[in-house]
């Protein structure tokens, strides 16, 4: 196999704050291929776009075998629409999707290029979260908690067959399959997943390919973060429900992509009414102070790591659940906002 250049898409909005850190970053991955920088304004309303240009400006020549350029977004408004106008841009053998405010390890290129070259049916890495926040709280619950647990659950579906759900803030995916976002799907990385597997290509984790990632310090503004992640992976999946249990697709729709969805739509209400039925079988045996007792306990045990990271990864998938069915109902409104920021 040849050289595999590659595109690298960074869709923005209002992206001030990081896009130089990004160009940065970008230019210094160390690749022997051609290396393409698209970046996707999005109608932002800050300084992106005067940056970028600024940037591109003061860092002339740039390196040998790299490109840099400023795209606006001709589609939908959304991540969707820039990446569809990146996409149809793009001249690369491969596409790295990645956020504005990750970083990318220098030899991430090169180490994905052998990925893709050692094997044919990889049509899509995902890459492996390290977070940081500047609240060792926050790190602990989620880094260590929330995430631990989707790494190895990420490894356990790419070793049997392929990921129903990439890591949206930085995946490869190869240029040949044609994947192409649909608007009415908010989660790109669950929608690129199955584009991939159903043209019989797989998705595959990488754990020793890792993006740098820090979040918020509160508590609040990243458990509504979760929720609203939550929400758009729950939404695309309903959209491919017609994977699961089919034989056509191997053990990703007959374990893979079950095992997701029953952890995103089962899990919770069913520890939920469990929970609820033990209380009450509590009251009936041991009265309600008896019951009030035991269940207080119960709490308590609750409040321990690492019993307390499973029940916030319950609580977000109950929280996310809920809101969705309210705004199902037309006489009821959720406002989004409502507690975003903490």
């Amino acid at each position: 196999m040849g050289g595999l250049s590659v595109s690298i898409i960074v869709a923005c909005h209002n992206e001030a704050a990081t896009i130089r850190r990004k160009l940065d970053n970008c230019l210094a991955l160390a690749s022997a291929d051609p290396v393409e920088i698209l970046i996707v304004d999005d109608h932002s309303t800050d300084e992106t776009v005067v940056i970028v240009s600024e940037y591109l400006g003061t860092h002339q020549p740039l390196p040998v075998g790299r490109t840099v350029r400023l795209l606006t977004n001709r589609h939908a408004s959304g991540k969707n629409g820039a990446l569809s106008t990146a996409f149809e841009e793009a001249q690369g053998s491969l596409y790295l999707v990645t956020d504005a405010d990750i970083a990318l390890g220098e030899d991430v290129l090169a180490r994905a290029r052998a990925y893709f070259e050692a094997d044919a049916r990889i049509g899509a890495l995902c890459l492996s979260p390290c977070i940081a926040s500047g609240n060792p709280a926050i790190e602990a619950r989620y880094a260590d908690g929330y995430e631990a647990f989707n790494r190895r659950l990420k490894m356990l579906q790419s070793r049997l067959d392929s990921l129903p759900i990439l890591h949206g803030q930085a995946m490869f995916l190869r240029a040949s399959l044609n994947i192409a976002p649909h608007n009415e799907l908010p989660a790109d990385d669950v929608d690129f997943a199955f584009q991939v597997r159903l043209q019989n290509s797989r998705a595959r984790y990488v754990a020793d390919l890792p993006f740098y990632e820090e979040i918020a310090r509160e508590d609040g503004r990243v458990f509504w973060q979760k929720v609203r992640r939550a929400k758009a992976v729950m939404r695309s999946f309903w959209q491919y429900r017609r994977v699961l249990f089919n034989p056509r697709y191997g053990l990703f729709g007959l374990v893979c992509f079950p095992l997701d969805f029953a952890l995103y739509f089962i899990l919770a209400p069913m520890v939920l009414v469990a929970s609820l039925m033990a209380a009450a079988e509590l009251v009936v045996w041991h009265g309600v102070l008896g019951g009030g007792i035991v269940l207080t306990g119960l709490l308590v045990l609750l409040l321990a790591p690492p019993l307390r990271r499973v029940a916030l990864y319950l609580i977000i998938l109950l929280v996310s659940q809920g809101s969705l069915l309210l705004e199902r109902r037309p006489r009821i409104r959720w406002n989004p906002q409502r507690g975003h920021e903490g």
